[in-house]
């Protein structure tokens, strides 16, 4: 045996441990942390310092990329105590820019250490105010999420955060209210992560959520509830059910939206208590006089807490007799969506409703109350990702006026889970109240008064706007941070503070940085030898926005410099921990996407509107940025590496590019490039986007029940796909564009119904692209778009690329054409070429050639008889439509990229696709523009139900607006065999009379007009208050400045209502609130 010459020499603070192995929680080292913890706040100051300088590099690149200052800072961090969290906080004082950057990256880092110290520290310098309000408030909100030592005692010494209101002196008293409803969520979430899996004694579970459940039972104010109920539901609590059921059931409460609230607050107990949620929630979802949202919300909870057969068929059979269309399309979405569903989660779920789904039928039009889910799965490397769209339509307008939106994401057994709650009861009543002076006409008393006595006489009741009750909810795993609310004298008091900010000229500066760890993960076991071996898997993301934004006086352009810029890292780790010299011994496996946006510019926006018309223009002008290093290249870069694990905070500087490729275009005034690097296996560009495509295929995708779904799952399973690729190689892939010398300047110019893109440069304009939208004399609409090149202008480079050529019109049909007849094709064509210029290079060209063609139809569809039985089938006919598209010499990546999205159309070695549609698509959710129709013995009404009515002599209320600020009302009479009608609207009387010879006599304001068959138009200070034209064969056609219109078939008069009316009509034609069961029951006439 050899002498041993190089003795290891141990750490003085070393200590001996027992055999058995245990776990640690901050220290990995087992006693042996930093022995000056001064330094190491100097240390963490220095690289705050160097994370801020960074921000100043202007260009993305290929080096300095794999950067892991912030992991380093945030494991440096963990050894502070709080009297090193106070020097720290000294240190990074100051008022000046970098000092205000370092600030910044600051408070977000020390929720996210997860140190008894940190939370103290947070404490303390909230409990001092030594922080704004809502810096308070995101500390306060996000420490829980990140908590390594938990402990009784630590929860005991934050129960100031309950009363900690009554210790603030903001001035504000918004700022109080951030901050003390930040306080009790965020110690409702830290009970939680405190007592989870019984780590708390019973007693001390229950003394909290008897605490907050006395708060919400003793609480007045809509907010205060609301707070302590979400303070509930953050808890956690298994006998949550049990104290919320009186309010659920009504039995306490009689507010729908506190108890509405309360539902969702008991989502964590469906599948525990099960029995109880039948038992409280059937009674509920079975009694027709509850509300929609509460109905909806039991069945939500009935279908989730047991997902057998038996359950699923009660529910079934139930629906089948359900007069609710709202409610029925909820349980129609959510099992066709469930149906197809990829989750793990809701995989019993799924097997379930697969069966079923072939028995529940689509009943009506109806897509404001929905249950609408995407998600995906990757069989190979488990992750996905789940995105649910939740609707409830206002029983009222029959338009959403609550939302939901669930993400979801799991990767290699973590999951991380955003939810936002959104209810805006009276929004739209009460913005047009606040935006009357862009529609004042409506609302001015001279308008009104005739409608407003007509609909007095008839004894018509007005429709009581909705109070505004506007609530948001944001909620992460299941723990809500923000509940904001909002009622009538909060809403009147933020719109007036609104429009009072955006009639000031001001200055001020953007500086703004969050760097937020959204996934981490580690998992700790034994070596061999007894020391730790650490599996670590983090990500960090970095996010900032520098500039500034100006406006040099009142009324003038505002000027914004914006540099917005986005970073984000991950690093999947295997080390093992040295206790003899103190080090850890591995590789990491990182992968970095780094952005920098080309919103580094100056837009000038410039609106104008003149006393002599109401032509007005809206203009925005993007400019170089003062800051601009020539040559600079903008854009992104992606980039994977595997190395050894360092102690220090490692870069890569100098990757080796493998491929490049560039294109100079003068139309965009930029040098546009792709680069692959460090790459060693010499991949190429083409090999790169494979990975880019395998995200967007539709294996194991659930993307049927939102249109574009496929594309929507393929961005949120981009970043799992680069995480994953390439596989143990190195590789990075950078798109960018570099400004080139010949500067440009882009401007968007829209005026009326046109819009203008056009570059220009010192010499002059580029070139321009102008589209343009107008109004034939049948109805349908004309849009159109061309490019325009200037002749002065030359190109200074040749073999340059361009765009060749572009242009393009359509026809959109309108069924304001003839709604008895099937609707017309929407029919155009686009051309695009672009390429290299010069003649020579002609035929190597891009071309791309889009033709839209009618297809066939059925001709039964017509309504020859012009009755509104007829009108009602005729109302779902579509036409079908074939678009062609041809293409040539396209390039590889665009080709792969299509094919991508659209597999099913477009193949790599293809050059012409054909896709067939039909025209108008019933269940498009804009399409949303009501219909009534009325002859002598029927009624079609706005919620599409045929009712039978005999129209006599007597005027009849047949539609009006009935809210408080009534805009219109039509009347209709019967005179021989043919309908008359009298049209009230902006001040205007407009009469159709039938004459004996079955003609109609035109009357506007008393007066006769004659030849009306040329048309007539009434204008107004320069606008068009009311149009009446004649169509063929006959139709007389009036249209009022609020955009209704009448159409007159002698025999059957149509009237079109735009959707801002939904709710607020009455009349024979219904309230126009999608409901088919509560449709008119008897006519209004006025009194003798």
């Amino acid at each position: 045996m050899n002498e041993i010459k190089n003795w290891i020499k141990l750490h003085v603070n070393a200590s001996s441990v027992e055999l058995t192995y245990q776990d640690y929680a901050l220290d990995p080292s087992y006693g042996k942390a930093p022995e000056n913890s001064n330094a190491v706040a100097q240390e963490i100051y220095s690289l705050l310092g160097d994370l801020g300088d960074s921000l100043s590099v202007w260009q993305v690149d290929v080096k300095a990329l794999d950067n892991q200052t912030s992991f380093y800072i945030l494991d440096r961090m963990m050894w502070l105590k709080v009297e090193d969290w106070e020097q720290l906080y000294q240190l990074i004082l100051g008022t000046s820019y970098r000092q205000e950057t370092i600030q910044h990256l600051f408070w977000d880092l020390l929720p996210q250490v997860g140190s008894r110290a940190a939370v103290l520290f947070i404490k303390g310098v909230v409990k001092s105010q030594r922080i704004t309000a809502y810096s308070a408030g995101r500390l306060l909100a996000n420490f829980p999420f990140y908590m390594k030592e938990t402990s009784e005692e630590l929860l005991t010494s934050c129960e100031e955060f309950l009363n900690i209101g009554e210790k603030l002196t903001y001035t504000r008293e918004e700022d109080k209210k951030t901050v003390e409803q930040s306080a009790i969520l965020s110690f409702a979430s830290l009970i939680f992560a405190t007592c989870k899996g019984g780590k708390c004694q019973a007693d001390t579970l229950d003394r909290y959520a008897k605490l907050y459940l006395d708060k919400f039972t003793g609480s007045a104010k809509h907010y205060d509830k609301m707070t302590y109920l979400q303070g509930l539901s953050n808890i956690e609590l298994d006998k949550v059910l049990d104290f919320l059921s009186p309010v659920i059931m009504g039995k306490t409460s009689s507010d729908r939206h506190i108890r509405f609230l309360a539902v969702w607050a008991t989502l964590p107990t469906v599948y525990s208590q099960q029995t109880k949620v039948y038992n409280i929630y059937w009674p509920i979802f079975s009694n027709k006089t509850e509300s929609l949202e509460m109905r909806l919300a039991a069945l939500t909870l009935l279908i989730m807490s047991k997902a057998n057969p038996s359950r699923f068929f009660t529910l079934y059979w139930h629906m089948q007799a359900e007069p609710s269309e709202q409610l029925y399309n909820y349980w129609y979405t959510s099992i066709h969506s469930l149906a197809n569903t990829n989750y793990p989660c809701y995989e019993q779920l799924g097997h379930v409703a697969s069966k079923l789904a072939r028995f529940v039928q689509p009943r009506a039009r109806i897509w404001a109350t929905g249950n609408y889910l995407l998600d995906f799965e990757d069989q190979d490397r488990a992750y996905g990702s789940l995105f649910q769209v939740l609707l409830i339509a206002s029983e009222r307008t029959g338009l959403p006026n609550v939302f939901m939106f669930l993400l979801e994401h799991h990767s290699l057994g973590h999951s991380r889970m955003y939810a936002l709650y959104l209810k805006v009861e009276g929004l739209d009543s009460a913005l047009s109240k606040h935006l009357e002076g862009m529609s004042g006409w409506l609302k001015s008393p001279q308008h009104m008064a005739e409608v407003l006595q007509l609909l007095m006489n008839l004894k018509v009741p007005q429709h009581s706007p909705d109070n505004v009750h506007l609530e948001l909810i944001f909620k992460i795993d299941g723990r809500t941070i923000i509940a904001q609310y909002l009622d009538n004298n909060n809403f009147t008091h933020w719109a007036l503070e609104i429009k009072r900010l955006s009639s000031l000229y001001f200055e001020f500066s953007v500086n703004y940085q969050s760097l937020q760890f959204p996934l981490i993960i580690a998992h700790q076991s034994p070596s061999d030898f007894g020391a730790p071996v650490l599996v670590q898997i983090r990500s960090a993301s970095l996010i900032s926005t520098r500039g500034s934004i100006s406006q040099e006086n009142e009324g003038k352009a505002r000027n914004a410099e914006l540099d917005l810029r986005y970073s984000w890292n991950g690093v999947t780790t295997l080390k093992m921990y040295d206790p003899l010299s103190n080090k850890w011994h591995g590789a990491d496996r990182t992968r970095n996407v780094h952005i920098r946006l080309p919103f580094a510019t100056q837009l000038n926006l410039q609106t104008k509107q003149t006393d002599q018309s109401s032509r007005s223009f809206f203009k925005v002008t993007a400019v170089r940025h003062r800051d601009f290093v020539p040559g600079s290249r903008l854009g992104m870069v992606w980039h994977a590496s595997t190395r050894l694990v360092s102690n220090k905070p490692l870069i890569k500087t100098s990757p080796n590019i493998t491929d490049e490729w560039t294109m100079d275009s003068e139309d965009l005034g930029a040098r546009l490039g792709a680069s692959v690097f460090d790459c060693g296996n010499q991949e190429t560009l083409q090999d790169s986007l494979q990975l880019l495509k395998k995200a967007f295929l539709a294996n194991h995708k659930n993307y049927n029940s939102i249109p574009s779904g496929i594309i929507v799952l393929g961005i949120l399973s981009l970043r799992d796909q680069l995480m994953f690729q390439p596989q143990g190689s190195n590789c990075g892939v950078m798109l960018y564009f570099t400004p080139l010398l010949t500067q440009v300047e882009p401007t968007i110019l829209w005026e009326d119904n046109t819009m203008s893109l056009s570059m220009n440069r010192q010499d002059g304009p580029l070139w321009e692209v102008k589209t343009g939208s107008k109004r034939l004399n049948d109805g349908n609409k004309e849009v159109t778009f061309k490019l325009y090149r200037a002749p002065s202008v030359s190109v200074t480079v040749a073999h340059i690329w361009r765009v060749i050529q572009l242009e393009g019109a359509f026809i959109v049909p309108s069924r304001g054409s003839g709604v008895f007849h099937p609707p017309t094709a929407l029919t155009g064509y686009a051309f695009m070429s672009w390429g290299d210029a010069t003649p020579s290079q002609t035929d190597k060209a891009t071309i791309v050639d889009l033709k839209i063609m009618p297809g066939s139809y059925n001709d039964s569809a017509s309504c020859e008889g012009y009755t509104p039985m007829c009108l009602q089938s005729a109302s779902d006919a579509a036409a079908r439509q074939t678009a062609v598209l041809q293409y040539s010499n396209l390039p590889t990546w665009l080709k792969m990229a299509a094919h991508a999205l659209f597999p099913e159309h477009i193949q790599t070695e293809s050059t012409k696709t054909q896709v067939t549609f039909a025209y108008p698509v019933a269940l498009l959710p804009w399409n949303t523009k009501g219909l009534c129709a009325v002859n002598h013995e029927l009624v079609l009404t706005l919620d599409n139900v045929t009712l039978p009515f005999r129209l006599d002599q007597r005027k009849t209320l047949a539609v009006a607006d009935c809210s408080k600020t009534s805009s219109f009302a039509i009347q209709l009479d019967l005179h021989n065999d043919i309908i008359g009608a009298d049209m009230l609207g902006g001040g205007d009387h407009v009469q159709l009379i039938p004459q004996a010879d079955k003609t109609l006599e035109v009357k506007v304001n008393g007066s006769k007009i004659e030849n009306i068959n040329q048309g007539y138009e009434r204008i107004d200070s320069d606008k068009t208050e009311f149009t009446i034209r004649v169509r063929p064969p006959g139709i007389v056609e009036v249209e009022l400045r609020c955009g209704v219109v009448l159409q007159h078939y002698n025999s059957t008069v149509v009237i079109l209502i735009p959707a801002r009316f939904r709710g607020d009509t009455c009349g024979l034609c219904g309230d126009f609130n999608g409901d088919s069961m509560n449709e008119p029951s008897h006519p209004h006439h006025p009194e003798n």
